[in-house]
């Protein structure tokens, strides 16, 4: 199990999207938190490739291992996404 990102570290950070020009033409604000968020942007992408991974490995034995519909499982997906 990888350690745990300590997200607190985050909180104030400069909310919206950015941009590199953004960033160095001053438009938008920056502080510590946004320096956090940006070095710690490897890391973060990788526990999304890891978090996906697992994701994807549950999603492969609900429909194989578990015998599930695969339609039965999109339909609940659609549904999700809607609210």
């Amino acid at each position: 199990m990888s350690d745990m990102i300590d997200t607190n570290k985050y909180e104030g950070r400069t909310l919206g999207q950015w941009s590199v020009t953004s960033i160095r033409d001053g438009s938008i604000p920056w502080n510590t938190a946004d320096e956090e968020l940006c070095a710690d942007a490897p890391l973060l992408l990788q526990e999304v490739k890891r978090l996906r991974s697992i994701a994807d490995d549950l999603y492969t034995y609900i429909v194989s291992d578990a015998d599930i519909s695969l339609s039965i499982i999109e339909e609940q997906m659609d549904w999700r996404e809607e609210e």
